[in-house]
């Protein structure tokens, strides 16, 4: 069966989306909804495992009109479904920062949401290793900090049948499950995704410069506040934890809370002088 990108749309939440025809591409990793060529501050949105950019499609109009929102595309998904998906932190991390490295000319954050938060964070810290431009602000979302060890067994490897009820588990739609020859489209992408996701590691390093912000849902049952609280460790600026309602996938769920209280962030970090604080 031939498998087009436009057959496959996401569930309510967004969780799972094939979607193409966004509206800007400055790089192949990176789609801009709504441009705004005279932005003071760049929004670069991480997705969480087994999205793409289109999840953060809405965005743009929400966010205060001095903020531009670049979502961020992997390959092997939407736009790029011909791509290979990356499981290598070894290799995403270097091509993501090489591939941005331009749109770094002006100010800038990072959000990132559970998978898309440790991606966030790497890239970060890469950036200020490489005495590359640096975020001036991080928001992880949905993610624990990454010095608590994994307390659950890797689920990418599993064989089909066992993966695909960890992926319901996680929300995958059941038209995509139910479908043999879909999900083996869908397979490779999303045990790369689980692969980054689950071996995850962590080695010390400096703090980083910029504040950090750490979003989390109150009804998550996997991410509890002491996991919010533990990245306070990992910045030398000011940090702030904030839960808000609802499970894992909140920032859907109670979308205009989360980008409000990231614009009241985001207005506090616009001037790079904040970095000096």
């Amino acid at each position: 069966m031939a498998v087009r990108s436009s057959q496959v749309s996401s569930d309510s939440y967004g969780r799972f989306m094939i979607k193409v025809g966004l509206s800007s591409n400055p790089s192949p990793w990176c789609v801009v909804q709504l441009p705004r060529p005279e932005a003071r501050l760049r929004l670069f949105a991480f997705p969480y495992a087994g999205a793409g950019a289109s999840i953060y499609s809405s965005w743009g109009k929400y966010l205060s009109d001095d903020v531009e929102c670049y979502a961020i595309q992997m390959p092997g998904r939407e736009g790029r479904l011909s791509e290979p998906p990356i499981a290598s932190w070894d290799i995403l991390i270097p091509q993501l920062a090489s591939s941005l490295l331009h749109l770094f000319d002006r100010p800038f954050a990072f959000f990132g949401h559970s998978l898309g938060a440790a991606i966030a964070f790497e890239l970060s810290r890469y950036l200020q290793r490489s005495r590359l431009p640096e975020p001036v602000h991080l928001c992880v979302s949905g993610r624990r900090a990454p010095q608590f060890i994994r307390e659950s067994p890797p689920t990418y490897d599993l064989p089909t049948k066992d993966f695909s009820r960890e992926l319901a588990r996680w929300g995958t739609p059941k038209e995509v499950l139910d479908e043999p020859e879909l999900l083996d489209v869908f397979l490779p992408l999303l045990r790369a995704d689980f692969c980054l996701s689950e071996s995850h590691g962590y080695t010390d390093g400096s703090p980083l410069n910029c504040p950090i912000s750490a979003y989390g849902g109150a009804l998550d049952e996997h991410i509890r506040s002491n996991h919010l609280q533990g990245w306070s460790l990992h910045t030398a600026n000011s940090f702030r934890s904030v839960l808000f309602p609802g499970g894992h996938f909140f920032l859907n769920e109670n979308r205009s809370l989360v980008i409000s209280d990231l614009n009241q962030e985001l207005k506090s970090v616009n001037d790079p002088r904040s970095l000096l604080r």
